[in-house]
């Protein structure tokens, strides 16, 4: 009964609407653009032919006939500002149009959004308009699996976040050829600009503008009052339409009250009284949605607003809505007030009854978190954000101005209203700001000097900036350095910015990255160390840089654990929700906790608790809280990240013992499952926790002892009809079974020739990497990776020279998979020399950058393979034991013979 479709068809009819209203309000003229008082409204005529498809309208409103000269038969880059629900995205599709026209569909369009369910309405949006007309739209974040350059270089319209593409641009110096194709640049919500994620989005910008000088700019924008200062960094022009030119007329009311006690929960309950006095006044009797700070306030707001209801002797605030049972148990009652709280805590089932019911008018207030502004598009003609503080990272901060005005956004929509009004309760401190945000009069800033280091360090990776006069020249591009020209006392400067101002930031910088060992200097040139290429390749912050790099000593794997933990910069979303330190806290007393703490206090245990949670296969269905299996899944994704990048400074610092443990963690954190687990074929598709205890029950605990069994015997054990044995066989195919051989030549010195290679040759899905390393004592003597593809294609060797003066032990790993690991171990030669000469260069197989994929060095030529990854050299094998290396070898003889 309860599904979708009601919510996109009006979705749908809601689109068309907002681009066909016309508008004959007044313009708003800008400095360097005057437009006449009124348009005609351009007809659909004016486009040419295959094109007109992508609009569902026959005349163009009033913004966007006004801009329809400029944006359809002009390249010059342009920056409109115009009101929420005015078709700013037809204002982008008519520059995709222009760009279509002139350069062909063999060119590159950039969409940019600051936020991935932006990207994410785009990419539907476009694929259903673009894909007949053959031109491919594709979607490139931090979601996406195959963000190749490949993938970018057989797509046409690519859709993606400042984050995503700063990632994949580092390394653009490889893909000249590609970055040229790039014709037309559009970027979504460029007041972001103004926040602390903005510094990404400019640093992007910046870097296109040196990448290809020839790439149109169109960025739009909420109303502002400096839309100038942004035309001018992008080199282009600025149109700005007024609040007026708003299809829908908009209200907009800031009430400021008096903290409680500096206590800001206290302040939040307080504001919960006032709410049924300010629905009654603003909303005349239609829909309203309350923005809440948690998903408790969410609920604690209904609860209150029901309480007055009744004291007042109110029955209802809206018709009585039809028999609906909900699995949340306080709902139903609620709902039979006309009022629910939403939020994603909720299951499925509830959340999308409470959206037809509200789209139905049987509920008329609706009280939800601030992710709904970004998530379900429900209609309201009144919105409240009842207090602008939101939770996060484990305390209440202001919200962004993106989330604010994008839950000023879900007011007032066109074709289901004729006006709509925001009310936004805050602090009396806040007042002022939140007026001059609702007006358009906030100025635009920039955030680059927030995190100018990773951003200059990044340049230098890059070769953008390798001495003073390039890194002057490199400040000259960004937005920072039109913004400190106007107002230098924002950024703490005594001084209208010149070159010598610019000249102390560069300095200031470029110190801070020589004392961290990020770059070093020579002959007046910066060129980054082995760490700083480590920091940029794996997109880690500064301060948890110097942590990784501080740490030297902690190598236990507790210690490493933690070190994740002390990274949280890396993870800002993770914060505490309500009840969960209880829940964490009951958790450690779980046996499958291996590195237990005393108490969960901080975001670090937190992170380091729930790692262990899902590498121990410890459930996180907690009642107070569904949240926990998200962020977990979100703290396993930067793990990795992070300890990539552990692992590349381990190997640079040359110790075996902190490497094996990061080694052993990454390695975990990949399969989700601790390397030393007994139900290592719980990664088999098909084999869940019950099955493996069978299995295990039946002393079946590893790959090679399932790999012994044939169908029958597997059905057997397990109580399965066939062909079950078959498809767990099947599957078993793709986990590598590794073969290691080392011969040994001891003449002088120890020579070793190491063959590595893969057993089950039926593997369909080669899928990752093998890991190669020697340790003796607590020495790195090497290290390598190598793809699947490669060893499937046959084993690679490679020979090494090694003056020992202890045991020697050469690993073979999957860096997907555990309980695939192979070792071969010689025993103590002693010798007074401890040297190493490699016969073979050592050689990386990949650029990770843009294949998704790790990029891990090894010993010898570190800098070459920072520089530029080469073609790989026959790479090295182990070995269980001497016998089984025997026999490997005859049989590998045998095969070539």
């Amino acid at each position: 009964m309860f599904n979708n479709n009601n919510i996109n068809d009006w979705l749908e009819k809601e689109e068309v609407l907002i681009e066909s209203i016309p508008s004959i309000d007044h313009l708003l003229p800008m400095a360097n653009s005057r437009l006449p008082f009124m348009a005609e409204m351009s007809p659909m005529s004016e486009i040419p032919s295959p094109y007109q498809s992508l609009f569902k309208f026959h005349v163009f409103n009033s913004i966007q006939s006004q801009c329809l000269p400029t944006l359809l038969h002009n390249t010059q880059s342009t920056v409109i500002s115009a009101p929420t629900g005015s078709g700013k995205t037809v204002l982008l599709e008519l520059a995709m149009v222009q760009s279509l026209l002139t350069h062909g569909r063999e060119s590159k369009i950039i969409y940019m959004a600051p936020t991935k369910s932006l990207c994410n309405e785009r990419v539907r949006d476009w694929e259903h308009k673009f894909k007949p007309l053959g031109i491919e739209c594709k979607e490139f974040t931090g979601d996406t699996q195959s963000s190749t350059m490949a993938a970018i270089g057989s797509t046409t319209i690519i859709v993606t976040t400042p984050e995503k593409w700063d990632s994949l641009t580092r390394r653009w110096i490889d893909y000249r050829q590609l970055m040229l194709y790039i014709k037309l640049f559009l970027i979504d919500e460029v007041h972001i600009l103004n926040e602390k994620r903005g510094s990404v989005l400019e640093a992007c910008i910046s870097r296109m503008k040196t990448i290809n000088r020839s790439i149109r700019y169109v960025a739009v924008s909420a109303t502002v009052p400096n839309l100038n200062d942004i035309a001018q960094w992008l080199n282009g022009q600025a149109i700005s339409f007024s609040e007026e030119h708003r299809p829908i007329q908009l209200e907009r009311y800031v009430y400021g009250y008096r903290p409680t006690e500096d206590n800001m929960f206290l302040f939040d309950r307080k504001m919960d009284w006032k709410l049924l006095d300010i629905i009654k006044k603003h909303s005349h009797n239609k829909s309203v949605l309350i923005f809440c700070s948690t998903r408790k306030s969410a609920q604690l707001a209904c609860e209150t607003i029901v309480k007055m209801m009744n004291t007042r002797k109110m029955n209802s605030l809206c018709s009585a809505a039809p028999s609906t049972s909900f699995k949340d148990k306080a709902l139903s009652k609620l709902v039979n007030k006309g009022i629910a709280f939403h939020h994603a805590g909720l299951q499925l089932d509830d959340r999308l009854k409470l959206e037809d019911l509200f789209l139905k008018k049987y509920i008329r207030v609706l009280a939800t978190t601030s992710t709904l502004a970004v998530g379900v598009n429900l209609p309201a003609h009144l919105v409240i954000i009842k207090s602008t503080k939101g939770y996060q990272n484990g305390c209440l901060s202001e919200y962004s101005d993106l989330d604010i005005l994008q839950m000023m956004g879900r007011a007032g929509r066109v074709g289901l209203d004729t006006s709509g009004c925001v009310i936004i309760l805050t602090t009396q401190d806040m007042e002022h700001k939140y007026k001059s945000l609702v007006n358009g009069t906030t100025q635009i800033e920039s955030s680059l000097h927030q995190n100018l280091l990773e951003h200059f360090l990044s340049e230098i990776c890059l070769g953008t900036i390798t001495n003073e006069n390039t890194a002057l020249h490199w400040l000259h591009s960004t937005f920072l350095y039109v913004r400190i020209s106007k107002n230098p006392n924002y950024y703490n400067l005594s001084r209208v910015a010149d070159d010598e101002v610019l000249k102390d930031i560069s300095a200031q910088n470029l110190q801070s990255l020589k004392e961290a060992n990020l770059i070093n200097e020579s002959d007046a040139v910066f060129t980054p160390t082995v760490y700083g290429l480590t920091m940029d390749r794996y997109y880690v912050k500064f301060p948890s840089m110097i942590l990784i790099m501080e740490k030297k000593e902690k190598d236990t794997m507790k210690d490493i654990l933690q070190l994740v933990g002390d990274c949280h910069a890396e993870m800002s979303t993770i914060r505490f929700n309500s009840g969960e330190k209880q829940f964490l806290n009951s958790i450690l007393k779980n046996p499958s906790i291996k590195y237990p703490i005393e108490k969960v206090s901080s975001i670090g245990d937190k992170i380091m608790v729930l790692i262990q949670c899902v590498l121990g296969d410890i459930s996180l269905h907690c009642t107070s809280n569904t949240l926990l299996i998200s962020e977990a899944s979100t703290i396993i994704n930067h793990a990795s990240r992070i300890m990539r990048c552990l692992i590349d400074c381990c190997v640079e610092d040359g110790t075996s013992t902190r490497l094996k443990n990061a080694l052993e963690l990454y390695q975990s954190i990949q399969a989700k499952l601790w390397a030393t687990s007994p139900f290592v074929l719980r990664q088999l598709d098909k084999i869940g926790p019950k099955l493996v205890a069978t299995l295990a029950a039946a002393n079946v605990v590893s790959f090679d002892q399932l790999r012994r069994l044939d169908p029958g015997h597997i059905e057997m054990i397990v109580h399965r009809n066939p062909p079950f044995g078959t498809t767990i066989l099947n599957g078993l195919d793709n986990i590598p079974e590794f073969f290691l051989h080392v011969k040994e030549d001891l003449r002088g010195q120890l020579n070793l020739n190491v063959t590595i290679g893969i057993k089950n040759k039926r593997m369909k899905k080669a899928i990752g990497y093998a890991v190669f390393w020697i340790e003796s004592g607590a020495q790195l003597i090497d290290f390598r990776r190598i793809h699947l593809s490669r060893l499937l294609d046959g084993p690679q060797s490679f020979n090494l020279s090694i003056n020992p003066t202890s045991e020697i032990k050469c690993h073979l790993q999957s860096e997907k998979y555990v309980g695939t690991d192979v070792q071969y171990i010689i025993q103590s030669i002693k010798n007074p020399r401890q040297s190493i000469t490699l016969t073979q260069a050592l050689i990386v197989d990949t650029d990770p950058v843009f294949d998704n994929d790790d990029v891990w060095i090894q010993c010898a030529n570190r800098e070459d393979f920072f520089k530029r990854p080469r073609e790989p050299s026959p790479l090295p094998c182990s070995k269980k034991t001497r016998r089984e290396d025997v026999n490997m070898e005859e049989q590998w003889k045998s095969q070539r013979i």
